[in-house]
């Protein structure tokens, strides 16, 4: 009983294709983020209190856009890109940032901006029209 037929899976090609569609949406996302100005990309912090971001912030919203697409959570980047120093180097990260400040981030990104750049991102490309 059911040692025949279980099939045999193949999780080193599978792992193969979620690191080629989280790398293809990261270089989306990388064109579209670097290509804007960085002064829209948060809003200012009302106060002195808590940490500053020492990362890159286009790299920042880079991380939120790539969560809110594939539905992770903010310990499952952290621990991602620690496993994916690729991530990091096309990122132009020096270190992962930790889930607290991915989610700090979060909450100082303008949200209409942030909804802009995932439609922008996310939207399927346009098909020439040919004329006769």
């Amino acid at each position: 009983m059911g040692g025949k037929s279980h099939r045999k899976r193949k999780w080193r090609d599978l792992n193969d294709g979620y690191r080629g569609e989280y790398d293809s949406f990261l270089r989306r996302v990388k064109d579209a983020v670097w290509s804007v100005d960085d002064s829209r990309l948060m809003r200012k912090r009302s106060s002195k209190r808590g940490a500053p971001i020492h990362h890159d912030v286009r790299a920042l919203v880079a991380l939120l856009l790539f969560k809110v697409y594939f539905g992770g959570s903010y310990r499952w980047m952290e621990s991602y890109l620690k496993g994916e120093p690729s991530v990091l180097k096309l990122l132009e990260l020096e270190e992962a940032p930790s889930y607290e400040t991915i989610r700090r981030c979060m909450y100082r990104v303008d949200l209409d901006y942030l909804y802009d750049l995932n439609e922008k991102v996310t939207r399927a490309p346009q098909k020439s029209v040919i004329s006769r």
